[in-house]
């Protein structure tokens, strides 16, 4: 039996993609590169906004033309999460869509759309898992879901509320790696900072990074997806004072102006994310500063702008992306007036 699989989307899904060959081949599924070489048929989808909908939906039909005979047709990840029904009318070439509420039953899933007679029984796990990355470094899944409720964001209509993992199992995951040895440990999440709020009720991202300091190795621990009002002096201090964790905050701001920041239900103010930065650069002038900007966002006006770019010009960030807003049903924004064009 062989696997062809497409992975879209973020890290997270890239994990997830990951965890599921790591299955595969623990069944003696070989993973093979070319679609036309396998007898499953796997995209793993992303469904965060339109155009990426559009790419999954492209991705799937453009697959479907490979199949022949026997070969099955898989399709899960976010897309399949938030429209299991509607694609199955749209879509009946795939012959089964795995929400990711189901990865914890893919094993009995396979046996079921495979019509084998062989039982699949593994279960997908972190330890276990086809890397896709370079060989040097590694994205580690702290936590999944998230409860800011932000009112542009579809993630909580996808994945729920935060759901973190233990310290213990990251802890596990980590020194894995380092035997390994990979030099490069990439936390991520849909908000690093507020990391194991759900199982210890406080925010306990410096709590895990002393426990992964004090793994035995040479390796840097890199942080991605600080929410900016949760950037805490405890852990700009702690990233200042170990060498482990690289001096690398990556924190999506989404915009700088006030009124748009509470539209957005985004929690702080424009005073805030500036005392901020300039905190970090003050503790840690060598620092790397990386933000995302949204434009577009209803209600937003050309004196907004304006005033965004000022902000980016008094407080420069090394690494920065703008998007332009997209509505997604279900989000609170969808309902507010969409005044502002694409083109503009």
């Amino acid at each position: 039996m062989k696997i062809f699989m497409l992975s879209l989307g973020c890290v997270k899904n890239q994990v997830d993609s990951e965890m599921i060959l790591g299955l595969c081949k623990k069944e003696n599924i070989e993973v093979v590169g070319f679609p036309q070489e396998a007898d499953i048929l796997l995209v793993n989808t992303c469904g965060f906004i339109e155009s990426a909908k559009t790419e999954a939906i492209n991705s799937i039909f453009e697959l479907a033309n490979y199949k022949k005979g026997n070969m099955k047709l898989l399709v899960c990840g976010c897309l399949a999460q938030r429209y299991q029904e509607e694609l199955i009318k749209l879509i009946p070439e795939v012959d089964r869509f795995i929400k990711i509420d189901e990865y914890k039953d893919i094993a009995k899933i396979l046996t079921e759309t495979l019509k084998s007679s062989y039982q699949y029984k593994e279960n997908i796990s972190p330890l276990n898992r086809v890397y896709i990355t370079a060989p040097y470094f590694r994205y580690v899944k702290i936590s999944d879901g998230c409860t800011n409720r932000c009112a542009y964001c579809a993630i909580p209509l996808i994945r729920g509320d935060l759901k973190s993992r233990t310290i213990e199992s990251i802890v596990e995951e980590v020194k894995m790696h380092v035997k390994d040895n990979v030099k490069e440990i990439n936390l991520i999440s849909q908000d690093t900072t507020k990391y194991g709020f759900d199982l210890y009720k406080k925010h306990t991202i410096v709590e895990l990074l002393k426990h992964l300091c004090a793994i035995e190795g040479d390796f840097k621990i890199r942080l991605m997806y600080l929410y900016p009002n949760i950037v805490s002096d405890e852990l700009i201090m702690f990233i200042k004072e170990n060498e482990k964790v690289m001096p690398y905050f990556d924190i999506p701001i989404q915009h700088s102006e006030d009124k748009l920041l509470k539209l957005m239900n985004r929690r702080g103010t424009k005073e805030e994310i500036s005392n901020i930065l300039k905190k970090i650069r003050k503790e840690i002038p060598h620092s790397i500063i990386r933000t995302t900007i949204i434009v577009g966002f209803p209600h937003e006006t050309k004196e907004d702008v304006n005033n965004l770019e000022e902000f980016i010009k008094e407080n420069p960030f090394d690494r920065l992306g703008v998007f332009t807003y997209s509505c997604e049903e279900g989000t609170s924004s969808a309902n507010m007036p969409q005044e502002i064009s694409e083109k503009e």
